[in-house]
């Protein structure tokens, strides 16, 4: 008996042995890190996400850092990697957030803790804090292949991007992003057979103001709806993307010559001072990307004169699909009389070119032509070749929201500005037959005054038996006698 207890104790020591070593071994194996599979030579990932996050980290820091190139080469230095490599994991650990879901939420988790390390604690209620005074900026420039441009998580305050330009101007000016200019003899460059009769003359492609010999065919505008049409790879420009609509004077009025002519003058009005104001935002629809725009003036430091820039943030346009910002400035500005073709006349046009921090490099153009009895809006975004240019979805809803925007605001302040005039017209007329009215009455009393005069003298005359004898003897007017005062 006692040699079987014995066994059975050895038995069951063991299998508690077995057990313990079990249930220790569980935590040992929950700490292992486990590496993706490598289909490329560069170095495998790990699964884990927070060392995911801690790469994660990394990008932001090097593209948010004061030298970007100098930093990368630190790191890939410390690390005993090329800058080559890195560049790869990196970029590889970005896709494979992006395509699990998990990068916008580490991004605000990544922005949250730069924040807290910038402000020495409080990383949350400092990124609260920086959210509605600037988006929480990730990148305020291009640095490929990290960041294309200026980018924050949210949507930044066109204040805070205003300033930020034009501190940028104060410290050094601006420089603009396009590819060095072309000059070419050929014919006027146009887009879907353009029907212009205009003689063959030197083009530029590239450089500032390349927009201003581009043609848009608008025979096919509509009223009803914005025309997008999009130009790849041709007459050497990368992508040229315009939109296009028509705003119809004689559907809104009667058929009342001197109403249409009118109309036609408060047209001309509203739009007119669209331009002059840069309203080309004001009323972007839901269904596009979030869309804001500013324009502003800096003066220059010698002559006194000023530049006009202007500043874009547009949703899915920064890196990740966030917000990216696309600094620009003006190029040029043509009033009304220069004729495009024989049936329409320019009556405002407005071209702006990329500056270097943005996300796309080209020109952007704004006009608005006269027809006989209507009016065509168009926005043409233009990149040459050998330039970066946005998704051409992007672009084509940047340029629609642009027209749509313009024509609703136009419409709007045309009719404010006709109740004006029809109140003030209304205002006239009735201060008019006021005072018509107050004449015609003195008229009338002053009537019957001297009625009633000429009425009483006949009166007068007529129960008098001495009316018209009478005949003053003055005497009331002779001294008395011996009176002292008269003596």
């Amino acid at each position: 008996m006692a040699t079987n207890h014995r066994k059975i104790t050895h038995l069951l020591l063991f299998i508690y042995t077995i057990l313990l070593l079990t249930i220790l071994s569980l935590p040992t194996a929950s700490l292992e890190a486990t590496w993706t599979p490598n289909p490329d030579d560069s170095g495998p990932l790990p699964l884990s996400l927070a060392q995911r996050q801690q790469l994660l980290e990394l990008e932001v820091a090097i593209t948010s850092s004061p030298d970007p190139s100098s930093t990368l080469a630190h790191v890939a230095q410390q690390n005993g990697m090329s800058q080559e490599e890195l560049v790869g994991m990196l970029n590889r650990n970005r896709d494979d957030l992006m395509q699990t879901g998990d990068l916008e939420g580490m991004l605000q988790d990544v922005g949250a803790k730069m924040q807290q390390q910038g402000a020495g604690g409080g990383g949350r209620s400092m990124a609260i804090h920086n959210a509605p005074r600037n988006g929480i900026v990730i990148s305020t420039g291009a640095f490929p292949p990290f960041s294309r441009g200026h980018t924050t998580i949210l949507e930044p305050p066109m204040d805070y991007v205003q300033n930020y330009y034009v501190t940028k101007w104060e410290r050094g000016g601006w420089e603009d992003s396009l590819p060095p200019s072309i000059e070419l003899n050929a014919k006027q460059l146009k887009m879907k057979g353009s029907k212009s009769k205009k003689k063959s003359s030197k083009n530029t492609i590239g450089g500032v103001g390349m927009t201003r010999s581009l043609v848009v065919d608008t025979s096919d505008a509509s009223n009803d709806e914005v025309s997008v049409e999009t130009k790849r790879n041709g007459d050497d420009f990368a992508l040229v993307t315009s939109a296009y609509k028509t705003i119809s004077i004689e559907s809104s009025v009667d058929d009342d010559e001197e109403m249409q002519h009118e109309a036609i003058d408060c047209m001309l009005e509203s739009v007119s001072s669209i331009f002059d104001e840069r309203r080309f935002a004001e009323f972007i629809p839901d269904s596009s990307p979030n869309l804001k725009y500013r324009s502003f003036l800096v003066a220059e430091e010698d002559d006194g004169d000023v530049t006009e820039g202007a500043v874009m943030a547009v949703k899915l346009l920064g890196d990740f699909g966030l917000y990216g910002v696309q600094p620009l400035c003006l190029s040029y500005e043509l009033d009304e009389g220069d004729d495009t073709d024989d049936n329409a006349t320019m009556l405002r046009c407005i071209a702006f070119h990329t500056l270097k921090g943005g996300h796309f490099d080209g020109e952007l153009r704004l006009s608005v032509e006269q027809k006989i009895t209507s009016l065509v809006l168009s926005v043409v975004l233009a990149i040459p070749n050998g330039a970066r240019k946005p998704p051409t979805r992007l672009a084509e809803s940047i340029v629609s929201s642009l027209v749509k925007s313009i024509s609703h605001s136009s419409q709007i302040r045309m009719k404010q500005t006709q109740s004006r005039k029809s109140q003030s017209k209304q205002y006239r007329e009735r201060a008019s037959g006021r005072a018509t009215e107050k004449r015609h009455e003195r008229y009338e009393q002053e009537k019957l005054q001297e009625e009633m005069a000429a009425e009483r003298k006949r009166k007068w005359k007529r129960n008098n038996p001495d009316a018209g004898r009478y005949t003053p003897s003055g005497h009331r007017l002779r001294s008395p006698d011996g009176h002292p005062k008269f003596s």
